[in-house]
């Protein structure tokens, strides 16, 4: 916590009383401490099985939760980010994924792949092929392009709204394979499936059937 949010507390909290006062400063202080546990875990090498959700990316600080580290997404995170901390202290790390790795060996001869290198190159060269944001905003863009032809030329908000809410099984190039899209009037998340995916101390290797509705 920043010096700049603790007086920001502190002149909202200036009307309560010293009691009061004193154990919001106890908390914050303690909540700004490292964590004594995960330093003691470090110590006696232990190693949990670790599953981090899939939204919970470049949370975690290495120096204090050296076995959770952060969620991986890209080569770049494992560059910057779990290299640092050191692989071995991540390897194992579990968590979900939807999206084809741009990073992975395995999909270099894939359909997809290629017409995606070949858009960055084409509209996007300064950007990053081992930036896994570059692959989500391009399939977020495809989905956007599929509910816009669905509209034919009724581009009103209440079609538009109609198509976006009727998706039925979508397929997009950069999912991974298996994974649809599928929303309903009553059900706006488009992805309910994913694959479950292991650290192996260089990238990331899927496991397992994909899961999901």
């Amino acid at each position: 916590m920043t010096e700049r949010t603790k007086t920001s507390m502190c002149c909202a909290t200036a009307g309560l009383g010293a009691r009061a006062l004193a154990h919001i400063k106890s908390r914050v202080e303690r909540e700004s401490s490292p964590a004594r546990p995960s330093l003691r875990a470090r110590e006696i090498e232990l190693r949990p099985h670790v599953f981090i959700a899939s939204v919970g990316s470049r949370w975690a600080d290495p120096q204090h939760y050296p076995w959770t580290i952060a969620l991986w997404q890209d080569q770049k995170t494992v560059a910057s980010v779990l290299k640092a901390a050191g692989l071995e202290r991540s390897t194992g790390l579990v968590t979900a994924t939807f999206l084809k790795d741009p990073t992975d060996p395995q999909w270099v001869n894939d359909r997809g792949m290629k017409e995606w290198i070949a858009w960055m190159r084409k509209y996007y060269p300064e950007g990053d092929t081992t930036d896994w944001y570059n692959v989500f905003g391009y399939a977020l863009a495809q989905a956007i392009v599929h509910v816009l032809k669905q509209c034919g030329d009724n581009l009103t908000r209440e079609n538009v709204m109609s198509q976006a809410t009727n998706l039925k099984n979508l397929e997009l190039p950069m999912l991974l394979p298996g994974i649809t899209i599928n929303t309903s009037r009553t059900d706006y998340l488009p992805i309910k499936q994913m694959r479950l995916a292991r650290f192996d101390g260089a990238r990331r290797v899927r496991f397992g059937e994909t899961t999901g509705d």
